[in-house]
């Protein structure tokens, strides 16, 4: 089996044309990327020029997944290699271009795009405020915090997409396999000189080489060639990765102002203007949590169930309160004896009615104190 005669068949691929932000405009389009970074608390390093992550991507804590059109994605291998996109960058930045980090992700799932590649190229350029996770590396300590893999992530989240063909051999037979290959066309800024630092601790070269289980990177001599713009309209798209999400621990924290047309019950899914989603079902948490809770049988107690048991045992209270009332005119009305004052039982304990009824006032301003405090 083999990758179809016609359309792109390759990666990295070659571009001729002058790429400017007019260009990249006239092929934008909305992203649907969502992605869970996992955390580490120790110094990365490398095995060869892969990153070595200590488990995190496939552990059972922590997991960096990403989530596109309906599949969710996990992460397999990070690399570390030569300039594989150079020719997507604007002009100014081509020359600039000193490496790339290689991000393949991989879905069991997809029926389409079985991997997705984040793609992210290393400008040599100053910046304030150098990725955390490289200086890690470089300087062999943490900054102070758990770091991820989202600390390689450029200023500047746009990025070119394409979908390539490549071969994959699994248990010595060839399938082909579609990827989708996103480009973050604002690079990653990193001085030449700390990036010379970095290298020097990888085991090999930056060359591309296998990237993972069978995966060929390179399938011709010649690679794919884009020389027009026609050309480039038709292949590439231009998008930005989302920056109004924050994902923590399998959760993506949203501005309630994305969700307009969705109905939501602010009091269970809204906290403080955000809704949590969980990013595996694309649904508010809230409602996973209820149908976890329902499918165990566990019960819950919620402030307003307190509140309506409370209504109710006062209201009880009230009403034989009442009824004894009510029941006391009845006998002074009805009786021919004036000195008897309190009918049947009542006359019993007629000592207590005093304690009855300021307990009694005392429960409802106390009931409606809880209710007002409660609702603010």
């Amino acid at each position: 089996m083999s990758c179809p005669a016609t359309g792109i068949r390759d990666f990295p691929i070659q571009n001729n044309v002058t790429v400017t932000q007019t260009l990249n405009q006239s092929i934008f389009e909305d992203s649907s990327i969502d992605i869970q970074w996992a955390k580490r608390g120790t110094v990365p390093g490398f095995v060869e020029n892969y990153f070595t992550e200590g488990g995190i991507f496939n552990s059972s804590e922590q997991t960096t997944t990403l989530r596109m059109k309906g599949n969710s994605y996990t992460l397999k291998v990070v690399k570390l290699a030569d300039p594989q996109h150079k020719s997507l960058l604007s002009e100014s930045d081509k020359p600039l271009c000193i490496g790339e980090i290689v991000m393949v992700f991989e879905s069991a799932a997809a029926l389409t795009e079985k991997f997705v590649f984040l793609c992210i190229p290393i400008l040599n350029k100053a910046s304030t405020s150098l990725s955390p996770y490289l200086e890690s590396i470089r300087l062999d300590r943490l900054p102070g915090r758990p770091i991820g893999l989202n600390d390689l992530l450029p200023n500047s989240k746009t990025y070119i997409s394409y979908t390539t063909c490549l071969h994959q051999v699994v248990s010595k037979q060839t399938y082909p396999v579609q990827v989708a290959v996103l480009v973050f066309t604002g690079g990653l800024f990193y001085p030449q000189a700390q990036f010379n630092e970095i290298v020097k601790k990888t085991d090999q070269p930056l060359a591309l080489g296998p990237l993972f289980e069978g995966l060929t990177a390179k399938t011709n001599a010649t690679l794919f060639l884009i020389s027009t713009v026609a050309d480039y309209k038709n292949y590439l798209r231009y998008s930005e990765l989302s920056t109004s999400s924050t994902t923590i621990g399998g959760q993506r924290i949203d501005s309630t102002d994305s969700y307009k047309c969705v109905p939501l019950n602010p009091d269970k899914m809204v906290k403080d203007k955000r809704l949590v989603i969980d990013t595996d079902k694309g649904v508010p948490l809230s409602q996973v949590l209820d149908e976890k809770k329902e499918a165990s049988g566990e019960a819950q107690i919620t402030p307003g169930m307190v509140e309506r048991m409370i209504a109710i045992i006062l209201g009880t209270v009230a009403g034989i309160f009442m009824l004894s009332v009510v029941a006391y005119l009845f006998s002074r009305v009805t009786s021919q004896n004036a000195d008897i004052a309190f009918p049947w039982i009542l006359d019993k304990t007629q000592h207590l009615l005093p304690i009855v009824f300021v307990s009694l006032i005392v429960g409802v301003i106390g009931f409606l104190i809880g209710f007002f405090t409660s609702t603010r």
